[in-house]
């Protein structure tokens, strides 16, 4: 009698997969054993990875011919403004943020993180170099971190991920959401109604987190920090 191999298979991607993963090598979804002696180990994706390339490289070509486009108007047309600045920075802003996120795009947790983090720290850039009137830091940064949490906190779910999956990155969105109080308490702020939002959707989130997965909170911190 011929032995039958164990097959993996993703409920999200539809793929069987062979060898010894616990979660998805794609969208790391936590994967169920199935038995079959014909599956391959990874099937042909339906995405066609020249195709993207080649929508990215269009992107950029029209990014770059808007730009210069810009600069030359600007330039021509001068009234006193070189607001063609404004749209070459962010068009680069723009692309600065993909970059970050292409390459996690297998990780969406952390790429939600990391996403969070460069957005707030552009938008007080922005802010600081035309004048510094807060938007950022009243708007952007506590919006950007609510919608973020409850992002996070919808995808874990549907996606069934596991908390070793994405609870460090939740932990380090959390902590950013918290900046807020200080800036409320520094009286840094006018506008406090999005912080007070951002800060009510954060201390519920938690309260969530440390009242069904504190064990993971604490062995994610633990393994990360070297508590």
């Amino acid at each position: 009698m011929k032995r039958r191999r164990i097959i993996l298979y993703c409920k999200h991607c539809k793929i069987h997969i062979t060898g010894f993963h616990t979660v998805c090598p794609l969208c790391q979804c936590k994967l169920e054993e199935k038995t079959d002696q014909k599956q391959r180990n990874y099937p042909v994706l339906d995405v066609d990875e020249n195709l993207m390339k080649t929508l990215l490289d269009i992107s950029m070509l029209i990014s770059a011919i808007t730009a210069i486009i810009c600069v030359i108007i600007n330039y021509a047309d001068f009234s006193g403004t070189w607001w063609s600045i404004f749209v070459v920075a962010g068009i680069l802003c723009g692309w600065i943020i993909i970059g970050i996120g292409l390459p996690r795009k297998a990780n969406i947790m952390k790429t939600l993180q990391w996403e969070l983090y460069i957005t707030c720290t552009l938008a007080i850039l922005w802010d600081i170099f035309t004048g510094w009137h807060r938007w950022s830091i009243e708007f952007v940064l506590p919006y950007a971190c609510g919608m973020t949490m409850i992002l996070m906190t919808i995808l874990s779910s549907v996606l069934k991920k596991t908390p070793r999956e994405y609870m460090i990155y939740s932990i380090l969105v959390h902590v950013l959401g918290y900046v807020p109080i200080l800036l409320i308490a520094l009286n840094l702020v006018k506008m406090a109604i999005p912080s007070i939002l951002c800060i009510t959707c954060n201390i519920i989130l938690t309260s969530g987190i440390v009242s069904f997965n504190r064990n993971a909170a604490y062995r994610e911190m633990k393994k990360k920090f070297h508590l």
